[in-house]
């Protein structure tokens, strides 16, 4: 059994409300122990919750730092147009 887990792998993904928005598995044939899959589930929120707690800060930090003289990116592509 302990084989079987450390050849999987599972890929969460989580929404900036912290749900739960995908769940994929691989590289093993049976599956997790209930308990196992609940303990993945919970670092996964915590983790996401840190992430997108370290992007939002890093966004409003270089947002604050726009003079207003550059363009956004958007609108330097799209102004060709």
């Amino acid at each position: 059994q302990e084989e079987a887990v450390t050849q999987a792998s599972l890929t969460v993904a989580v929404s900036p409300q912290l749900e739960i928005c995908a769940v994929q598995k691989g590289g093993f044939l049976r599956g997790f122990p209930p308990s196992l899959l609940s303990e993945i589930m919970q670092t996964a929120r915590r983790v996401a919750r840190d992430e997108f707690a370290k992007f939002k800060e890093l966004y409003e930090t270089a947002a604050s730092n726009q003079t207003g003289d550059e363009p956004s990116t958007g609108s330097t592509f799209l102004g060709a147009f």
